[in-house]
């Protein structure tokens, strides 16, 4: 049952947060609305959300698809109003607990593995943190981690130190210090990187 699964949820979770590891990266895929959900199964849903605090996740209204065994055995009876409310909570649950622990990383370096231009702005790259996590930030010549003395414009495919400065729910915006190598940011690199970015 869905109380079940919140249950062992809850404890998985417990066990993770007691792993002497920083960084840990949550992620998980909800369907709302599937056969038989009941508003308590929808509001335990909810908790789970907020307990766990995910920093992503896959959020869906559940719909028949032939070739399943719930399309052939499970009368598809949640309203499609009901599907929509409760995809909409799950939703804005998500984001207020994802905005908290993304406002956790403002002031940090994160290493940032470059993807391309931000489809918004020619003058910004993106890339994503190692949790999986978009970073915005601006395209300019950075110090070359492994050179001193040059300065580079990152690429696709580089790995750069980004010092982040704001967060939502899903981005996170910075300025890039360096490019680097997963070598180059150890945590002592890591830990200096913030009073480099103040110079």
């Amino acid at each position: 049952t869905q109380s079940c699964f919140v249950s062992w949820a809850a404890a998985q979770i417990e066990g993770i947060n007691e792993i002497p590891v920083a960084g840990v990266t949550l992620i998980s895929d909800f369907i709302t609305g599937f056969c038989g959900e009941t508003e308590a199964d929808h509001l335990q849903t909810l908790s789970l959300l907020r307990e766990v605090r995910y920093n992503l996740a896959y959020i869906f209204a559940y719909s028949e698809r032939q070739k399943t065994r719930a399309f052939h055995r499970l009368p598809d009876d949640v309203l499609p109003e009901v599907k929509l409310r409760r995809l909409k909570e799950l939703n804005a649950v998500f984001r207020e607990e994802a905005s908290r622990l993304n406002a956790a990383a403002v002031g940090h370096a994160q290493v940032v593995l470059v993807e391309g231009p931000s489809k918004r702005s020619p003058l910004e790259l993106w890339g994503r943190n190692d949790g999986g996590i978009k970073v915005i930030f601006p395209d300019v010549e950075v110090r070359d981690g492994t050179d001193e003395a040059s300065a580079v414009r990152v690429q696709p495919g580089d790995y750069v130190l980004v010092k982040i400065s704001s967060a939502s729910s899903l981005t996170l915006k910075g300025t890039p210090l360096c490019r680097t190598t997963l070598r180059g940011s150890s945590p002592t690199a890591l830990a200096e990187a913030p009073r480099r970015g103040a110079e």
